[in-house]
């Protein structure tokens, strides 16, 4: 695999690592029976990318806010994977927050606090579990800088805790930009991008959900009638594609260029491929009618076809998916308002039955021992 030693945001964080020769040019083992989803780009357009993002970056502020749409245009046709680090470090406004916090990283991941034991246990469960497929983390150097920047997000955000999803993510960034960068980076993602979406009880996901659900109703009616007769709860399958920003359910190509998307337009783009994926395998032929039951559906998104994810079809479909950010921020407000009545609902459920509990517990002579463990369950 060969790298771009001229840009320090290219593989910056492979120096000590061996690396591998039977990889493809992301870094993950390659093996002859696999799918190839690479896209060729020809040498010569991918040159003039790279001098367009090189000139574009040197001036970035600037240009971000006198062409707006020609960035967007640029970052929708994919970012040149030799830029693609110092562009996510720019377009997430990492760079501003890694130059106002100068050596705060260094100190957050050095942090170890008792409180924090049982989340670092599940960190150091989780390293060996992230991409053991890539070049990086399949060895004891790579690991460790992953546990580095998940040590410090949880010393820098002590009230969020770790979050499993968060670990996909932070390696995605480790691969291409320097440790501190990928931190501010994710830091960016939690606070601006996806806030609370990490924290326990994950409200701002499940409002997500409602969303989407919203959404299908509009842009795929058919699909979205046929899984609500059969139950499908789309909180099941978007916990991994939104939460992972999909690098755990696209090609890595396509992944890739999401990401692209992302940090150049926000969330919207999110919605716009979970509701282009389920067009293009769900809404394809009626081919929905194949999956009669959830245990027919839910599997079947685990193995998504090459003629819905690879980049060639995926992201024409989510740029034709007309929807504003306007549009958007309306959506969002009613499935909030859905979400607190449900759990509004739920809450007022919970209580019934924990009386209830408590009445039959003084009813048998007030033995309330096993109260706490019954009302967890509920």
């Amino acid at each position: 695999m060969a790298y771009d030693t001229g840009n320090a945001f290219s593989e910056p964080n492979l120096a000590k690592v061996p690396l591998k020769n039977n990889t493809d040019r992301f870094g993950f083992d390659f093996t002859a029976d696999e799918v190839s989803y690479d896209y060729c780009i020809p040498v010569q357009v991918l040159r003039k990318r790279e001098l367009k993002w090189n000139r574009m970056l040197k001036k970035f502020d600037k240009f971000k806010k006198k062409h707006p749409d020609l960035l967007k245009s640029r970052c929708r046709k994919g970012i040149p994977y030799s830029m693609r680090g110092l562009a996510w470090f720019h377009l997430s406004g990492a760079n501003i927050m890694e130059d106002k916090n100068k050596g705060l990283f260094e100190k957050l991941h050095s942090q170890q606090k008792p409180e924090c034991e049982k989340d670092i246990g599940m960190i150091m469960k989780d390293l060996h579990r992230t991409f053991p497929k890539h070049e990086l983390f399949s060895t004891p150097e790579g690991q460790t800088t992953l546990q580095q920047i998940l040590t410090a997000l949880m010393a820098y955000k002590p009230e969020h805790g770790y979050c499993q999803a968060m670990a996909p993510v932070v390696a995605t960034l480790l691969m291409h930009m320097p440790v501190e960068s990928a931190f501010w980076v994710m830091v960016m993602v939690m606070e601006s991008y996806l806030p609370s979406y990490y924290t326990e009880g994950f409200q701002v996901f499940q409002i997500d959900c409602e969303l989407f659900d919203m959404l299908m109703s509009v842009y795929a009616p058919n699909v979205s009638k046929y899984l609500q007769s059969i139950g499908a709860l789309s909180v099941v399958y978007l916990l991994e594609w939104y939460m992972c920003i999909f690098c755990r359910t696209l090609p890595f190509s396509c992944a890739l260029r999401i990401y692209d998307m992302f940090f150049c337009e926000g969330p919207i783009v999110m919605h716009k491929t979970a509701i282009s994926l389920m067009k293009l395998y769900m809404e394809k032929d009626n081919n929905y009618l194949n999956f009669p039951t959830i245990s027919d559906f839910y599997p079947a998104l685990k193995h998504l076809p090459e003629d819905a994810t690879h980049e060639t079809v995926l992201i024409p479909t989510i740029l034709s998916i007309k929807l504003g950010n306007k549009l958007l921020t309306k959506m969002q407000e009613r499935a909030a308002k859905k979400f607190k009545i449900v759990e509004d609902s739920r809450q007022i459920n919970r209580m019934q039955h924990t009386q209830s509990i408590t009445n039959l517990a003084n009813d048998d002579g007030g033995d309330t021992s096993d109260e706490g463990s019954v009302i967890s369950a509920i």
